[in-house]
């Protein structure tokens, strides 16, 4: 299951040549999903959401999060295991303001998103106990 909180959805999901893929999570960040073979396969091998959360979006308008936070991903075509995702910010005052939220969303930045990750192979996954995965996201604003 994908760590998402009312009001986010998976907005983006992108796939390098290494069977990783990146997906975004709007308000609630990224995570990076193992599809190739092995004991990790189709499980979250890192995460991070911090970077993405916005301004306080109160429970009553969760719709409005879909809107901000990590939104569209596109796969590096010369560096395996890179990301890049476009962040979009939520000017809430404005929203509040009774403003339509096309003029309240902000385009702001793109990020890349490096993801450091070593895939166990099929040997390990039948001699070692199910462990956690693991991998590491760099995030590097732009």
């Amino acid at each position: 299951s994908l760590p998402m909180s009312r009001g986010s959805i998976v907005r983006d999901i992108s796939c390098d040549a290494n069977d990783l893929c990146l997906a975004s999570l709007s308000w609630d960040g990224v995570v990076a999903i193992d599809i190739g073979e092995g004991a990790n396969r189709f499980r979250i091998i890192a995460q991070h959401s911090e970077t993405f959360r916005g301004e306080e979006v109160p429970e009553a308008a969760a719709f409005v999060r879909m809107t901000s936070g990590a939104q569209k991903v596109y796969t590096s075509s010369s560096s395996p295991g890179t990301f890049y995702v476009e962040k979009w910010s939520l000017d809430m005052p404005c929203l509040q303001a009774g403003k339509t939220l096309s003029d309240c969303v902000r385009y702001d930045s793109v990020w890349s998103i490096a993801v450091f990750y070593v895939r166990p192979s099929l040997k390990e996954m039948v001699v070692l106990p199910m462990e956690p995965a693991q991998g590491t996201l760099y995030l590097f604003g732009r």
